[in-house]
């Protein structure tokens, strides 16, 4: 720990978060590691600046299976502690039954279809989650912004992998306007913009769930 502290100029932390566990040695640790950080990549939250791991580890089935259980103890406190890394942007919502209980929303893929002057058709698809509204992986995003949307949005869409108006990744955002905005780079009402392949709007799909 004191090792990265003094290295903070290059690689600046202001949170640690450590799980221990009874006769690890370095061969699990190793394997622990690689997983770790194999996760976290695949969940894209965070830039993972960890670039060599112990990739082949040589283990028993046994040593592998309470290593995993281990490992999935660790993303259910580190999640209920606050912390979203071993989380992905597009875990589905869920919703709460009469009951008091909570089930997973169905997973419905969600379509967003605008023509924008002066670019042409701009689609995108998108998935509520568990924390907002995630804009997938190969959506169109419009090249263009403009005042009608916010700094943070702005900023977003500076700041995402965009490689010749595709999204490379998956965004999360807090609300679908908030998304649909990302996508079009202009004012948008998310309910009205995103529709499921039949053409029925995120506003009348949540408006049945309710019911």
């Amino acid at each position: 720990m004191r090792d990265y502290q003094a290295e903070k100029e290059k690689y600046y932390w202001t949170t640690a978060v450590i799980f221990i566990g009874r006769d690890l040695n370095k061969a699990l640790i190793r394997y622990l590691e690689n997983r770790f950080v194999d996760i976290a990549r695949q969940c894209k939250r965070y830039l993972v600046l960890t670039k060599n791991t112990y990739r082949n580890t040589v283990m028993k089935e046994s040593q592998i299976a309470v290593m995993e259980e281990f490992i999935d103890n660790v993303r259910i406190l580190i999640s209920v502690l606050g912390y979203k890394v071993l989380e992905p942007v597009n875990k589905p919502a869920a919703i709460e039954e009469n009951d008091g209980n909570e089930i997973e929303k169905e997973e419905i893929k969600l379509h967003l279809e605008r023509t924008v002057k002066g670019i042409g058709k701009i689609e995108a698809d998108g998935i509520r989650t568990s924390e907002g509204f995630v804009v997938l992986n190969g959506s169109h995003i419009a090249p263009e912004d403009d005042e009608t949307i916010s700094a943070g949005i702005k900023e977003k869409r500076s700041k995402a992998n965009i490689v010749e108006g595709i999204l490379q990744e998956d965004v999360l955002f807090s609300s679908p306007s908030g998304a649909a905005m990302f996508v079009v780079g202009k004012s948008a009402n998310g309910l009205t913009s995103w529709k499921n392949a039949d053409g029925i709007t995120l506003k009348d799909i949540e408006s049945d769930e309710t019911k």
